[in-house]
């Protein structure tokens, strides 16, 4: 089901506060998901997997923290230069953490419990 369907069926969902996210294959997903419409979406926080490309200058408008687990060896340097990427095509709102120690798995715990994340992704909306 599209998004498009979901907000009509769903009106009371406010239409400048939706938000993308995912980590691993589900970053992958939301990295793909942004670059076809970066339009679409308030912010993405994203624990990217290390399979992204696409032009970073398309997401210059688009909030995106980029997140990986300090012990993730596959992902964390990718995540590091895709958040690179985006701050050279003159993102403002990048942000870029990795959690020490933590490997792939303890990254998803570590990306969706945080309260830091859902502050940082509520404040803002399409209408900046």
């Amino acid at each position: 089901m599209s998004i498009t369907n979901v907000l009509k069926i769903f009106p009371e969902i406010d239409e400048d506060r939706v938000y993308m996210t995912g980590h691993s294959m589900g970053g992958t997903g939301t990295w793909n998901w942004i670059n076809a419409s970066p339009e679409r979406f308030a912010a993405a926080p994203c624990g990217f997997s290390s399979t992204e490309t696409g032009d970073a200058s398309g997401l210059v408008d688009l909030p995106i923290w980029g997140m990986v687990g300090g012990k993730d060896e596959t992902n964390t340097t990718r995540v590091k230069s895709i958040v690179e990427r985006l701050r050279a095509a003159g993102n403002p709102n990048v942000k870029h953490t990795e959690f020490p120690g933590a490997t792939h798995g303890k990254a998803n715990v570590a990306v969706f419990s945080s309260i830091d994340l859902v502050d940082w992704m509520y404040s803002f909306s399409r209408r900046r």
